[in-house]
């Protein structure tokens, strides 16, 4: 799958394993990924959740497409620690104006805003 994105830059899945972002033919970033990561792309910046879906311990990475450069990273609260058997964690992300939003419905659901910008924790809810 590729996704051409307003910034000349094309977000394309590697066999099942990996996603990159390539700018002009050049690779950008590439990070490890499986059919359970998401990401989404706003005002020229893409924010992927790093992580397992069997990993409750996960954060959100902000990639400016113009360069590749990695913005931020910011650990997610999510549930807090859980029994991996018993937990998958899997994830949806929204970015919208200033506020990158992460949910997760998949075994306790919680909702969690992070500023655009600079990663910084806006709110944090258990559902």
């Amino acid at each position: 799958m590729m996704v051409q994105s307003p910034f000349d830059a094309r977000i394309s899945v590697v066999a099942a394993t990996a996603i990159r972002i390539l700018r002009y033919g050049r690779t950008l970033h590439t990070w490890s990924a499986d059919e359970y990561s998401v990401f989404a792309v706003a005002g020229g910046v893409l924010y992927r959740v790093g992580t397992s879906y069997s990993d409750p311990d996960c954060m959100v990475v902000a990639v400016d497409l113009s360069r590749g450069r990695i913005l931020w990273h910011a650990p997610l609260r999510g549930l807090g620690p859980q029994i991996t058997s018993r937990y998958w964690h899997r994830v949806n992300i929204v970015a919208t104006g200033n506020l990158v939003t992460v949910y997760d419905e998949s075994w306790r659901s919680y909702i969690e805003g992070l500023d655009a910008k600079t990663g910084r924790r806006m709110a944090h809810h258990l559902l």
